[in-house]
C-alpha cells in the first residue's frame, strides 16, 4: 500500500513520545517508509497538513489506544479547530482480541516459526541490544504463543487494553462513538450506526479474518494458535476486571463476547 493510503501512519504515537523514545521506535518499526514520510522536528501542525493533503484520513492506527490523556486533551482543540473529528472506537472480545495482538508480537519479536519482515537497526545500540536479549529470553521461556500470552493476562501487560479507560480518555473530543467488531460484520444496526456517525454511506464491508464466515485461508490472521474452549475460559476469568469496568461504564456486555 502506497504512503497515501496508509490508514495506520501512527503518526499521533510517535508524536506523543518524547525525542529520544520517539526516534528508537521510528527507526525499529517504520524506517522502512519514505523519507518524505516523516521529517526530522516533526509536530502536530505537520500531522495536520498531511491530513489536509490526503482530504481527510481515516486514521485506524492501533498504538492510538494507547495516547496519553494529557496528550489528547492538548491535541483536541487543535484538531477539532481543524477537522470535524469523528472518533470511532471498534472493539473485539478482549480474551481473542488480546490474543491476537500478542500472538502477533510473538511472532514478529520471536520470529516464531520463521522471520517475518527485516528487524531494522535504529542508531541506539545499546537499546536494539537490549531488545534483541529480552525477546530471546522471552523465546526460551515461553515456548508457545499462548503461553507468552496466558504470562501477560496474568501480568496484566499494557497490551491488555481496557476499552472503558480508553473511552473515557478520548472524552475531550466532541464526538466519540465505540462499536463492537463482531456486531459490525453481522448486524444491520451496527452498520447503520457507524453511517450515522459518519454521515455517509459504508456499503459492504469486506471479510473479516476474525469474524467473517468462509472467509480464504489467505485473509489477513495473525493468530499462531487456535484457542481452546479451556483457554477462553481462562482468559475470561482472569481478564473478568476488562468486562467488568466495559459493563459499568456502558451499561451491558455485548451479546457477541
Amino acid at each position: 500500500m502506497g504512503e497515501a493510503r496508509k490508514t495506520e501512519p501512527n503518526l499521533l504515537y510517535y508524536l506523543s513520545l518524547d525525542e529520544s523514545e520517539a526516534r528508537w521506535y521510528w527507526e525499529s518499526q517504520h524506517s522502512h517508509r519514505t523519507e518524505s514520510y516523516i521529517k526530522k522536528d516533526y509536530t502536530l501542525f505537520d500531522y495536520i497538513e498531511y491530513v489536509k493533503n490526503r482530504n481527510g484520513l481515516l486514521d485506524f492506527s492501533n498504538s492510538n489506544q494507547a495516547l496519553p490523556e494529557h496528550f489528547l486533551q492538548r491535541i483536541a482543540p487543535i484538531l477539532q479547530e481543524e477537522f470535524n473529528v469523528t472518533v470511532t472506537l471498534i472493539w473485539r472480545d478482549p480474551v481473542r482480541r488480546s490474543y491476537s495482538q500478542l500472538s502477533d508480537i510473538y511472532k514478529q519479536k520471536t520470529k516464531k516459526p520463521k522471520p517475518q519482515w527485516k528487524i531494522h537497526k535504529t542508531s541506539n545500540l545499546k537499546k536494539d541490544l537490549a531488545e534483541r536479549r529480552k525477546w530471546r529470553e522471552v523465546s526460551e521461556k515461553f515456548p508457545t504463543s499462548i503461553s507468552y500470552w496466558k504470562h501477560c493476562v496474568e501480568n496484566r501487560d499494557w497490551h491488555i487494553a481496557d476499552y472503558a479507560e480508553i473511552y473515557k480518555r478520548w472524552q475531550c473530543f466532541d464526538n466519540v462513538q465505540h462499536l463492537i467488531m463482531e456486531d459490525l460484520w453481522s448486524c444491520d444496526s451496527e452498520l447503520r450506526l457507524l453511517e450515522n456517525l459518519l454521515d455517509h454511506p459504508v456499503g459492504i464491508l469486506h471479510d473479516n479474518a476474525y469474524c467473517s464466515a468462509g472467509i480464504a485461508e489467505n485473509h489477513q490472521q495473525t493468530d499462531l494458535e487456535v484457542l481452546s474452549e479451556e483457554d477462553i475460559a481462562w482468559g475470561r476469568d482472569q481478564m473478568s476486571w476488562v468486562y467488568d469496568n466495559f459493563k459499568s461504564c456502558f451499561g451491558y456486555i455485548p451479546h457477541s463476547w
